[in-house]
């Protein structure tokens, strides 16, 4: 095994707007990450995968946010662990995942690695 490999992954997936997924992410079979999100693109033509963040505050008082997990990667390969994100976020959503729970009209899914 090299570097980070997801070995799990629990999604709970929102209804309306583009923020179509929360994810918790377990690493390794060793580490879990909350918060990675799943947005559909405006143009509704895909989906695209971003790390936890967090909100601040800037010295300007305009309010930004932080990603609170970084991978480093280059431009020309993308992110292999956002696309598998993606990948296995699509393939749930046509069915291949089991419900786990709902949450206000808010539906959890564990898709298997």
């Amino acid at each position: 095994m090299n570097g980070l490999e997801i070995t799990d992954a629990n999604f709970n997936t929102l209804n309306g707007g583009n923020l179509v997924a929360f994810v918790d992410v377990t690493f390794n079979s060793v580490m879990t990450v909350k918060g990675f999100k799943i947005f559909k693109y405006k143009s509704g033509n895909g989906f695209f995968a971003a790390p936890p963040s967090e909100k601040y505050q800037k010295k300007d008082g305009s309010v930004d946010y932080d990603d609170r997990v970084r991978f480093l990667v280059n431009k020309e390969d993308g992110n292999p662990l956002m696309e598998e994100l993606v990948r296995r976020f699509k393939e749930g959503s046509r069915g291949s995942a089991t419900p786990q729970g709902n949450d206000e009209g808010n539906e959890r899914q564990r898709i298997p690695f």
